[in-house]
């Protein structure tokens, strides 16, 4: 699936920036992250994440689930849809008018009370690509 292969680039991409930024944030599994503090420790984001080359062209944008901090993607939908029921590991997503009101992690881990952040936008580049990452609500642990 093009979700799956983006995730797998989204990982390369990753992995590909350390040479170029020695200094770059990494997580306990030694993730190179992005940091942007979107949504609150502990909560998740919602957003859409895309693909783009260094010529400008640009591949697909997938509904995804996102660490608070825009430094993990958890889960990917094939669609650009946040209300999509097709995320990647187990994830889901409920929606209520076209919105988000609850998700759902693969141990039944659950976030609601979701909210549009003030700030949106995450991303970075990695020598022949960029991710950018829209966060287009934050939700909360209960």
């Amino acid at each position: 699936m093009l979700a799956t292969q983006v995730l797998s680039f989204f990982s390369l991409a990753m992995i590909g920036q350390a040479s170029v930024l020695p200094a770059t944030p990494r997580d306990s599994n030694n993730v190179i992250v992005a940091r942007a503090n979107i949504c609150n420790p502990g909560e998740v984001g919602v957003g859409t994440l895309q693909q783009c080359d260094i010529s400008g062209g640009c591949y697909g944008t997938f509904a995804s689930i996102l660490s608070h901090d825009c430094g993990r993607t958890e889960a990917m939908s094939n669609k650009d849809q946040v209300c999509a029921n097709d995320y990647s590991r187990g994830w889901r997503v409920s929606c209520s008018g076209g919105n988000p009101n609850e998700v759902t992690n693969p141990n039944n881990k659950r976030y609601a009370n979701c909210y549009k952040p003030s700030k949106t936008f995450c991303g970075f580049g990695a020598g022949i690509s960029t991710i950018y990452i829209n966060v287009k609500y934050c939700c909360q642990p209960i």
